[in-house]
């Protein structure tokens, strides 16, 4: 599937509401390199489709086994873990491999700064919605500072 953060995000924030769902977006600390790779052979997977369609499967074809699959392009790849199976449990492994932009936080305070339902909502379907949800605001958990700012 490809989209962009209006679509996927705001299904699970604005829409889907039995139950709702907790929506968090954090910040990788990997290399401009390995973005690029990552995001190369995305471009090759979704050109191999046409080919070779490939099917959701809820335990080998999802959306995160397929970003796992598809980091395997990188060297520094994380290794197979139980947490990519079960998503919920991803962000964890990323912060335990210093895969997430931290700034010295605890996973559980990271995690209330990235949850995003309240900036999505309020974003509703503007045109700069990405750039909506990572700001603070009076509704939402502070975004993260820098060293510099937090003086």
């Amino acid at each position: 599937m490809v989209a962009d953060e209006r679509d996927v995000i705001r299904l699970r924030t604005n829409f889907r509401n039995n139950p709702v769902e907790d929506v968090y977006v954090y910040r990788s600390s990997g290399s401009l390199e390995s973005a690029r790779n990552l995001f190369m052979n995305y471009v090759n997977e979704i050109n191999l489709l046409k080919e070779r369609p490939v099917f959701y499967n809820t335990l080998t074809t999802n959306c995160t086994m397929s970003i796992w699959f598809n980091t395997l392009t990188n060297r520094n790849h994380l290794p197979f873990n139980w947490k990519i199976l079960v998503s919920g449990y991803l962000p964890e492994l990323l912060y335990d491999h210093g895969r997430l932009q931290t700034h010295g936080l605890d996973m559980a305070e990271l995690q209330k700064q990235m949850h995003v339902n309240a900036r999505a909502k309020a974003a509703g379907d503007a045109s700069d919605f990405s750039k909506r949800i990572r700001m603070q605001t009076q509704t939402a958990p502070a975004a993260i500072e820098t060293p510099e700012e937090a003086k």
